[in-house]
């Protein structure tokens, strides 16, 4: 039986379900490691069942989708709502919680919160059209119903202009009145002229810059004469590889090792995709030349059509089909302890807690403070970080093989048995016939 989970991180990726004014993307990535009962990393393919909640503990889901993913040394990465897109009212600005199901297991507790991203951040604010059901503002209350109305303080408001009267003689300004009773809700008053645009306030103070961290920082694939800084990753004729040092540029991963390490090596080749299906069947060859004309009489039955040619042959074996495009680049991790690249293991270094190094393809991390002993050797003192590349999938079948070369020409049929003559009459000729 599975028992926990860590979750390595829960991105928010959509400011909200529905009409969206801008571009944005509706899905959200969970990442995280899988430990079964024994605390040991889980390894396999299976469903995941992801669902949201109103409450913590708990009620019934807002929405749910099931996924197969696999789990390799329990790492995973699941992206929800690809199948099952989210409902409006599932991302309405309350606080919401994921729970997580795998296989057959019991939903996982505590469920998780969902955080703020910068889509959601964005949400505070509005640098377009909004698209609200009301309006509501703290401390005064509803100022705009369902259906566009204005239900606020009518103090200011201007009904409908009425028609001119004539322009009577200008009286003497009386004494102010006592206000009246607010009367019922006039008609939307014509729209104003826009107001004069105020003055641009003072610009702020620029805040302090902070320290640089030690993560890690996904560049996507490599590009001569781009400045990388260390600890920058990029991906390199089928390897990912990590920047050691600053002002790795010009060189290429794979020949400057004093300003790159492989942090994943490419998987072995995949094996050649099947053979192309044979190509199709050549056309009939074609007739026989037509024979002499014979006399003028009528005509003889039509002799018995030439047999089929024999088929061309079978086309040639289509190409191995491409590899397929690199997977787009899994979402960044929640930030969490530094690490440090050290390149590849040297039995003759001592590695402090949270190095890494690669060995036998893999990544591997120090666990412990003075660790020295080869990490295929010592699993108290390391632990697998990146697992080896799996080998790469099958090659697509190749394409269909050229049309066949046309069969030969079938044999000419046996020519009609001659009619009896007929009666002379007009002259009739006949040529170049196909019909059957």
């Amino acid at each position: 039986m599975l028992k926990f989970l860590r979750i390595a991180g829960l991105v928010l990726s959509l400011a909200g379900a529905g009409t969206a004014v801008a571009a944005v993307p509706g899905e959200i990535t969970i990442q995280g490691r899988l430990f079964d009962s024994d605390a040991n990393p889980t390894s396999a393919t299976m469903a995941v069942t992801v669902s949201v909640y109103t409450n913590a503990t708990g009620g019934t889901p807002l929405w749910t989708e099931t996924t197969s993913i696999p789990f390799v040394d329990g790492y995973f990465a699941i992206e929800l709502a690809r199948a099952q897109p989210f409902a409006q009212s599932v991302w309405d600005g309350s606080q919401r919680f994921v729970g997580i199901r795998v296989g057959t297991d019991d939903e996982m507790t505590p469920r998780v919160v969902i955080s703020s991203v910068p889509y959601a951040m964005l949400a505070n604010d509005v640098n377009g059209d909004i698209h609200p059901r009301s309006v509501t503002i703290p401390g005064v209350g509803l100022v705009i119903n369902d259906k566009g109305q204005w239900v606020g303080d009518p103090t200011g408001l201007q009904g409908p202009t009425g028609n001119p009267g004539d322009t009577g003689p200008k009286g003497e300004t009386g004494p102010a009145g006592v206000p009246g009773a607010a009367g019922a809700k006039g008609d939307t008053g014509a729209k104003g002229d826009t107001g004069a645009k105020g003055d641009t306030g003072a610009k702020g103070d620029t805040g302090a810059k902070g320290d640089k961290g030690d993560s890690l920082s996904w560049r996507g694939a490599f590009v001569p004469g781009a400045s990388y800084l260390k600890n920058d990753i990029v991906s390199f004729q089928g390897s990912v590889w990590i920047a050691v040092g600053e002002n790795a540029t010009a060189t290429d991963p794979a020949t400057d090792t004093e300003h790159w390490g492989t942090l994943i090596a490419k998987g072995e080749k995949g094996d050649p995709g099947p053979k192309g299906d044979a190509g199709p069947v050549g056309p009939t060859g074609p007739s026989g030349d037509v024979g002499p004309q014979g006399p003028v009489g009528d005509t003889g039955p039509q002799g018995p059509v030439g047999a089929t040619g024999p088929q061309g042959p079978a086309g040639a074996t289509g190409d191995t089909g491409p590899i397929g495009p690199t997977g787009t680049p899994g979402a960044t991790g929640a930030g969490g302890e530094g690490f440090a690249w050290k390149g590849p293991y040297s039995a003759t270094e001592k590695y402090a807690k949270n190095d890494i190094v690669s060995a036998n393809g893999a990544g591997w991390i120090a666990l412990v403070a003075d660790a020295s002993s080869s990490p295929l050797d010592d699993a108290d003192s390391w632990a697998m970080f990146v697992a080896k590349g799996d080998t790469g999938a099958t090659g697509a079948t190749g394409p269909t093989g050229p049309k066949g070369d046309t069969g030969a020409t079938g044999l000419k049929g046996d020519s009609g048995a001659t009619g009896a003559t007929g009666d002379t009459g007009a002259t009739t000729q006949y040529c170049c016939t196909n019909d059957p």
